[in-house]
């Protein structure tokens, strides 16, 4: 029954065209689908039927071929086709598209793994990164949200971006300060000088006021007599002033033994507490060990019988007439020695020679003093009261009978007096101290500031992510001669500022202060940042030690007609939320905050298999691990041959819908010639039974 053997391997032909046919119409009826990939139908031919067997050639005979007739086709398989599909750009955060090989990994309601080359994800109620149309849960490594640091090695969980809710504050540690200063200007020689208008009185005595007059009982003598300021405890004094031109705002003082309440800087019952409140609100850095220098007393230069050692010098002159005192500084300007600089410790004249001792060492890295050079004596920079010549007890000691730091035998007894760091950028003005709205004192200018400086502004950060704003002054300290040992043309002094600042018992404003050496060319050599910043807070809930390292690298010192500085790599910033989010082609979700921070919270994981044709499709664009897929590797993407990520696409449907119609067209007319198989076996059998 041969034709009854044709009939069925046309059957065989039918149904094998049949299930290519509902291949293709399930890739058309997917052409649109997110992620999917097109299938294919491979066909075999059937078990033979053999005829004959065949011989093998012998004597003169070739041999013989077998005589076989084929019994149909059947499906030997489907085959998924994994190529890349396009991409279509939808900017949306939470959609993901994979370039290359690899899937995403899924966790199901049961807590079994899937995968998907579909990325539409969304962030459920909880921010939780999800597949919306089944609520599988995307599956990556978290960041510890403390450091924002991902460690590769931690296991898979379920991706949460905290939009709204996560928020990051950073205390600044360090920054720097760019631009250029100019080096063409004057070397800064000298701060300016003022003085009360009237000297102070203690009333009880109408005699000067002394350092231990009590603030109950001082007043001022004006030409017609002493005036009473009529302070009693618990009065406020304010106090405001200008620096370089810009306000230093109003800072208020308390009569009173107590600690400082809400709203007061300071509190202070004597003179010398008042002195003390009126140089921290000025901002006058007044470090006996960085060179902090004021108004210039007088120069000269060593002579050929003069010497200068590290720790002292001997000079022809008296310069204790002059005005010198313990506690002022001798700066070297010119020459190799130019930079030298030492804060007096003694001072002692005999036969018209003066004999110095130092308070520390000159600069062993400077050349030391010789014959011919220049030198200048500055007063130390301080708020001081006038004493009467003599009355100094001749150290820097402030344990002695009288404290040197806060009195003065330059001005006359009782007068207030304020000298200012030198610069004139550092130069102070329009000084009001004055107590219910009365002025108590006035002040006048007897020495002007002198030399190039530049101020600019830092805002760092404490831990609360507040903001607080330190003034930097600079001013050039010294210019170095060509045959200078080494490699320093210019050497700056930046004194740092904060209004924020309070010591430990002591209201002051000063934060920091630091020298910056460049070439003769303004090139940056290096910088002696000494403290760097450091800022003491009083707020409640925040480290109060505020520490910023400073590096002026950057700066040049070329002669222009202005400074130009300015703030950059700050690390500290104030308090920011996480607004939106990015996901870059490594799979890291990148979090924006509204401070404009940026900071890894997440990072998408994929998996790969070593046959992606033997994964098990489950439907809803879902794959599970097939028999013959391999193991599952879990690969960063990028990395391990696995493709990279990209955020705000989505993968199309790779199936090409002209193959599809062109292989249908194929198929029908498969299917049609199996047909006709049938027709035509079923006509011989007709006339073979019409024979009869």
């Amino acid at each position: 029954m041969a034709l009854i053997r044709a009939m069925n391997s046309a059957i065989s032909g039918l149904r094998a065209q049949q299930v290519r046919i509902d291949a293709i119409g399930d890739n058309i009826a997917n052409v649109n689908t997110t992620g999917f990939k097109s299938s294919s139908v491979n066909f075999a031919s059937m078990l033979s039927q053999s005829l004959g067997f065949g011989s093998a050639p012998s004597g003169t005979l070739g041999g013989t071929d077998p005589s076989q007739i084929g019994l149909g086709v059947g499906v030997a398989g489907t085959r998924k086709d994994f190529s890349q599909g396009n991409f279509v750009a939808t900017g949306v955060s939470t959609d993901l598209a994979i370039d290359g090989d690899g899937f995403f990994i899924a966790l199901d309601g049961n807590g079994g793994e899937m995968y998907t080359r579909d990325g539409t994800f969304g962030l459920n109620s909880n921010g939780v990164l999800i597949d919306p149309s089944t609520g599988f849960r995307i599956q990556g490594l978290l960041a510890d949200l403390s450091t924002f640091t991902i460690t590769p090695s931690s296991a898979l969980s379920d991706i949460t971006i905290p939009l709204g809710s996560l928020t990051i504050a950073n205390a600044t540690s360090k920054f720097s300060i760019d631009g250029n200063f100019n080096g063409g200007g004057a070397v800064a020689s000298s701060g300016n000088v003022l003085q009360s208008a009237v000297p102070l009185l203690d009333i009880t005595g109408a005699t000067p006021a002394t350092l231990a007059t009590l603030l109950t009982d001082l007043g001022r003598l004006d030409s017609g007599g002493p005036v009473d300021f009529g302070l009693s405890t618990g009065d406020i004094i304010e106090f405001q002033a200008d620096k370089g031109g810009r306000s230093l705002g109003t800072r208020k003082f308390q009569v009173s033994a107590a600690p400082p309440t809400a709203g007061i800087d300071d509190t202070g019952t004597t003179l010398q507490d008042l002195l003390d409140f009126v140089e921290g609100g000025l901002g006058i850095n007044t470090s006996l060990s960085s060179g902090t220098w004021g108004a210039s007393i007088t120069t000269g230069s060593v002579g050929a019988t003069d010497t200068v050692t590290s720790t002292g010098a001997t000079l022809t002159g008296d310069y204790l007439a002059a005005g010198v005192r313990p506690g002022d500084y001798i700066r070297f300007t010119d020459g190799p020695s130019a930079g030298q600089m030492a804060q007096i410790d003694t001072i002692s004249v005999a036969a018209g020679i003066t004999t110095l001792t130092f308070v520390s060492p000159l600069d062993p890295t400077l050349a030391t003093p010789i014959t011919g050079a220049s030198f200048e004596f500055n007063e130390r920079a301080r708020v001081a009261i006038g004493v009467t010549a003599g009355t100094e007890d001749g150290t820097l000691s402030d344990a002695g009978p009288t404290p040197d730091r806060r009195i003065d035998e330059a001005s006359p007894a009782g007068v207030m007096r304020i000298s200012a760091n030198a610069g004139t950028l550092n130069a102070l003005d329009n000084i009001i101290i004055s107590s219910g709205g009365n002025r108590l004192l006035l002040f006048n200018e007897t020495a002007t500031a002198a030399g190039e400086s530049a101020v600019t502004h830092v805002t760092v950060y404490d831990s609360l992510g507040k903001p607080h704003d330190v003034t930097v002054t600079y001013m050039i300290e010294s210019k170095r001669s060509p045959t200078a040992p080494d490699a320093v043309g210019t050497r700056l002094r930046w004194f740092a500022e904060s209004a924020d600042q309070v010591q430990t018992g002591v209201f002051g404003t000063p934060v920091g202060t630091g020298t910056i050496d460049f070439d003769a060319t303004g090139k940056f050599v290096s910088e002696n940042p000494g403290s760097a910043i450091d800022l003491s807070l009083v707020v409640e809930g925040v480290l109060t030690a505020l520490a910023a390292d400073t590096d002026h690298s950057k700066m040049t010192a070329l002669a222009t007609p202005t400074s130009s500085l300015f703030t950059s790599d700050n690390d500290g910033f104030s308090e920011g939320t996480l607004s939106d989010f990015s996901v870059g082609s490594d799979g890291v979700v990148t979090g924006i905050f509204t401070n404009g921070q940026t900071r890894a919270i997440a990072e998408v994981m994929m998996a790969r298999f070593a046959n992606n044709g033997g994964l098990l499709s489950v439907g809803d664009n879902y794959y599970q691990v097939g028999a013959d897929a391999g193991d599952r590797q879990i690969v960063t993407p990028g990395q391990s041959s696995a493709g990279t990520i990209r955020g705000g696409f989505l993968e199309e449907s790779n199936v090409d819908i002209a193959r599809e119609f062109t292989d249908l067209i194929v198929a029908q007319r498969a299917f049609q010639a199996n047909t006709r198989t049938i027709s035509v076996a079923d006509e011989l059998l007709k006339d073979l039974v019409n024979i009869v």
